[in-house]
């Protein structure tokens, strides 16, 4: 403020009395603001700075106004923000500001995936395998997709990739596990026959299917224990065999 100043000398034996006026100007002073931001990782929750003004001595002066972006709203989304403290001003302390940035990093997303019970060939891939999950809402997209099938053998690669439907303030993943598929049972039929005595080998026929009836092709035979279809008069225990594939067990059926 301004003072009104009266100096005054009262006289003495050789000088008279004298009083002058003058006036003493004091200036608010600059107070120190300190605005501290920092960086964050997304969690629904605001983030913010905080400021400190300091005034002389580093008396603390209450007062300062935060400001993200030009907004009073405390961010709470991913993203990068100029906070900007204002202080306007009080009694002995002048205008000031200060600023710093905060920043909101997404989220990456927590995924997860038990590795799924081993299923057997032919068996289609559906949701008892592909269920992979995530903390946050979103989609997945596989790999091999549903309603695949499989070949036989064992941790096979499946893959996940995760989707967020908040891209703004979360990150996509991906996340793998593997199952076991085993073996199918396959089928063998097995014809034997009567025949009347030829001078000719007589044999055996049959077939083998698999899963909804695929051919697996024609089994091996065996006449009582010899490859050999038989030519004299006798009865032949007859065994067909299919040796078993990449996605078959092997199986066998008798006659005679």
């Amino acid at each position: 403020g301004a003072y009104a100043v009266t100096g005054t000398h009262p006289g003495n034996t050789n000088f008279q009395t004298v009083t002058r006026d003058t006036a003493i100007l004091i200036g608010p002073a600059t107070p120190t603001e300190t605005v501290t931001g920092g960086t964050f990782t997304y969690d629904g929750m605001p983030h913010g700075a905080t400021a400190t003004v300091q005034g002389v001595g580093g008396a603390e002066l209450a007062g300062a106004l935060l400001t993200y972006n030009g907004s009073i709203d405390v961010p709470v989304n991913a993203g990068t923000y100029t906070a900007v403290a204002t202080f306007d001003g009080s009694g002995n302390y002048g205008h000031a500001t200060g600023a710093a940035t905060v920043t909101i990093l997404k989220a990456a997303g927590v995924l997860g995936w038990n590795r799924p019970a081993a299923i057997v060939y032919g068996t289609s891939l559906g949701g008892d395998q592909l269920n992979a999950t995530a903390n946050a809402f979103g989609s997945f997209d596989y790999s091999p997709p549903a309603n695949t099938v499989l070949n036989a053998g064992a941790s096979q690669t499946l893959t996940a990739t995760f989707t967020p439907s908040d891209p703004a303030n979360y990150i996509g993943g991906t996340i793998t596990t593997t199952i076991d598929v085993s073996k199918a049972a396959a089928e063998v039929t097995a014809i034997g026959g009567t025949f009347t005595y030829t001078g000719q080998p007589h044999q055996a026929s049959g077939f083998v299917t698999g899963l909804f009836g695929a051919s697996l092709g024609t089994p091996t035979f065996t006449y009582n224990g010899s490859p050999q279809p038989p030519v004299t008069v006798g009865t032949y225990e007859v065994v067909a065999s299919f040796a078993g594939n990449a996605n078959y067990q092997p199986a066998s059926a008798t006659t005679a």
